[in-house]
């Protein structure tokens, strides 16, 4: 979190911004690499493994499997506020 901050990467919300003190310091941490897939002796890369994510899009990227990256959340969210299909 010290690299990334807490907004979300793919739609820039912040919990704080949205919601006041009660948001502060909240957002969820997204593997790149899913957790089963990775050996337990794995050491994470806190700035190239983990990314943060609001809980709609660490939902949405979850959508599939291997996960949707942080790129194609943005792609996505660009595209549906211009009325462009997915």
């Amino acid at each position: 979190m010290k690299h990334f901050g807490h907004k979300c990467e793919a739609c820039d919300l912040s919990y704080e911004e949205r919601y006041g003190p009660i948001g502060a310091d909240l957002i969820h941490v997204h593997h790149v690499m899913p957790l089963s897939q990775i050996g337990e002796r794995y050491q994470a890369d806190p700035i190239r493994d983990l990314v943060p994510l609001c809980a709609n899009c660490h939902h949405v990227a979850h959508r599939r499997n291997p996960p949707y990256t942080v790129a194609e959340l943005r792609t996505a969210l660009a595209e549906q506020a211009d009325g462009v299909p997915a």
